[in-house]
């Protein structure tokens, strides 16, 4: 009792440790957290937990006719992609061909997955149903509404999603015309859109239910690793986090990098765990699939392929694989992902892929970016001070530095400081237990994602290229209470044992709490310069199909844009960069109505308005401090009399 209570005690001085940081008291911060850590571990080094009834399930039985036909006809409907593309054959058929090889690669692992005793464990995962309920709740909750703002991004996603719903661009492994992200990144959110509706809310219900099966693999990665109970309270973590929340209500699609990195990250621990039980080809092959599909959405996935290899290269290094695991682990996965996008590879071939362009783009060793971090930092040409600082920021981007997107722009870390103190404590106590290969992997991967995601591409840290990184976060703090609040032995007093069950609920019910006042009352998007094109875009949905609208914003803004076409549909209207001219140039008795959007650098074209039509009707559009956005001007056409 007395080891629970002394390690109970460090959760507060973790929460200490992240304010000494977040007021940049850098060394003492994180002095706190190498003394608390290093105690965490010599207090939690007896316990490491396993998922026990994994480990006594009845070993399978395949007939070897099955056997061969089912990896028979995986190989036969893979090697048949590149065919189809030499072919030049039709979208269609390599679509068919792609959703067949999925299907067929999923056979062994459900065998594997389903076999005896099924029904029994997913009895037991009743708190992995309220844990997705619950964020099925706090995602969906006034889904159209919250966020208010619909990013540029968002709307030029939607309007994509949009052209391949009109059967445009259907090839979903050719480079799209958006950054030239191939088109199954924005066939997902049309396949979202034509299930709940071609508008804003069915873009955000993919990415609600991508966050949703996010969230699903994190739980069962974690009760993998070290069972049940850890994954509950990693689980929770993750599904009230405010960045996973937004995650799931923001439709560009970073939450495909959440998604394919919690089923990459799954697939490998599923691979390691059954390496010496069921055979891990299967999870081995499954997890290349889901790789090559990850190359083919946002580009931030990039980082997983060698990800996947570095895991199972430290595996090998601390000996917990043999080198025929590491080599098929290895050739096993590459080979199911270079099958997977074998039809964009021999669109142009390795040289010509379309995501090698954007990533030199952001990347920090370019020269445009070199001389902006320059301008940024004020380095005076000392490049090692920015490769210094974009590694601090990238590093503690999750419980220190906030976002400096525009598609998200939280006013705090990823984390909120207790979780953030949890994180920082685990990254102590798995240094201290480099050996024990089940507590390393989720280190792995977050140091991974922050270092190249964040400190190695411009303006860090810039949220959507680290999303694959959240949930990682959430299970490595989680694993870290989990640890820091679980008693060695068979507890049989009750008291302890509420005692025990009292620490972990109240801690979780401040994470929980702080972060959902975060998101839902903290943060602002109404001060993002998107809030107002937002409100424009609302404002001109809201006329009548016939009323044509004089765009007076430009440069800033054009009438174009994604969130303008996404929201209000196909209502006519035109970019004005002389508005003087143009409202000159008016009929005074219109056939149709007019809607003028009114920037505030044109303050002179209100009053010329109001001088030409003055029964027109004119509002003020602020934010909810008051501050003038735009003017919007409605004139109603002329009466068949007045014309």
């Amino acid at each position: 009792m007395k080891r629970f209570l002394l390690s109970l005690c460090l959760v507060p001085l973790g929460y200490a440790g992240v304010w000494l940081l977040l007021s940049h008291h850098f060394v003492w911060g994180l002095l706190v957290f190498l003394v608390c850590g290093i105690a965490g571990h010599f207090l939690t080094r007896e316990i490491f937990s396993y998922c026990s009834e994994e480990a006594e399930s009845t070993p399978l039985t395949w007939p070897r006719w099955a056997h061969w036909a089912v990896w028979g006809l995986v190989a036969a409907t893979g090697l048949i992609l590149p065919i189809l593309r030499l072919w030049k054959a039709q979208p269609s058929w390599i679509h068919l061909d792609a959703a067949l090889f999925l299907l067929l690669s999923l056979i062994p692992a459900l065998r594997i997955v389903l076999r005896p005793g099924v029904k029994e464990r997913w009895a037991q995962r009743w708190p992995m149903i309220l844990v997705l309920l619950s964020a099925a709740v706090l995602g969906g909750y006034a889904l159209e509404r919250i966020p208010m703002t619909v990013h540029g991004d968002e709307g030029e996603m939607g309007c994509w999603a949009r052209e391949i719903l009109r059967g445009e661009g259907v090839d979903l492994f050719a480079p799209g015309r958006w950054y030239a992200i191939p088109n199954l990144f924005f066939g997902l959110g049309a396949f979202g859109m034509f299930l709940f509706g071609d508008n804003l809310f069915g873009l955000r219900m993919h990415v609600l239910c991508l966050g949703l099966c996010a969230l699903f693999f994190a739980y069962l990665a974690a009760e993998r690793l070290w069972g049940r109970r850890a994954a509950c309270i990693a689980s929770v973590i993750l599904a009230a986090n405010p960045y996973f929340i937004h995650l799931m209500r923001c439709g560009v699609g970073y939450t495909q990098a959440t998604f394919f990195g919690s089923v990459v990250f799954y697939c490998f621990v599923r691979a390691y765990d059954d390496r010496k039980r069921f055979g891990a080809y299967p999870w081995i092959h499954l997890g290349g699939v889901f790789l090559g599909l990850s190359l083919l959405s946002y580009q931030a996935n990039h980082i997983l392929p060698p990800l996947w290899g570095l895991s199972f290269l430290f595996a090998w290094v601390v000996r917990r694989i043999d080198w025929r695991l590491f080599l098929k682990g290895i050739l096993g996965a590459y080979t199911a992902m270079l099958l997977v996008i074998s039809p964009l590879l021999l669109l142009g071939g390795i040289a010509h892929l379309p995501f090698r362009d954007r990533s030199q783009q952001v990347v920090i060793f370019s020269d445009g970016a070199m001389r902006h971090l320059e301008s940024v930092y004020h380095t005076n040409g000392d490049r090692r001070i920015i490769l210094h600082e974009q590694i601090k920021r990238g590093l503690l981007a999750p419980v220190v530095y906030p976002d400096k997107s525009l598609q998200y722009g939280g006013p705090k870390p990823i984390l909120d400081p207790v979780a953030g103190g949890l994180l920082m404590l685990g990254v102590v106590i798995v240094c201290c237990s480099i050996l024990h290969a089940r507590e390393v992997f989720p280190l792995l991967w977050v140091l991974s994602l922050l270092t190249v995601g964040a400190a190695l591409t411009i303006d860090a840290p810039f949220y959507p290229r680290i999303a694959g990184v959240v949930p990682v976060l959430a299970l490595l703090a989680g694993r870290t209470l989990d640890r820091l609040t679980r008693l060695p032995g068979e507890i049989r007093s009750r008291l302890v044992r509420g005692v025990q069950i009292g620490a972990v609920a109240v801690v979780l019910g401040v994470i929980v709490f702080h972060n959902i006042r975060t998101y839902f009352w903290e943060y602002r998007p109404d001060r993002s310069m998107h809030y107002c094109v937002t409100a424009m875009a609302r404002c001109i949905s809201e006329q009548s199909p016939e009323t044509f609208t004089y765009f007076m914003v430009p440069p800033q803004f054009y009438f174009n844009m994604g969130t303008i076409r996404l929201i209000a549909g196909d209502h006519p209207g035109m970019d004005v960069e002389n508005p003087s001219a143009i409202i000159s140039g008016l009929p005074s008795n219109p056939g149709r109505p007019l809607l003028f959007i009114v920037g505030v650098q044109h303050p002179d074209a209100v009053a010329m308005i109001r001088e030409r039509y003055p029964n027109a009707q004119v509002t003020e559009h602020r934010n909810r401090d008051g501050t003038h956005l735009f003017t919007s001007v409605l004139v109603s056409s002329a009466t068949p009399s007045e014309t």
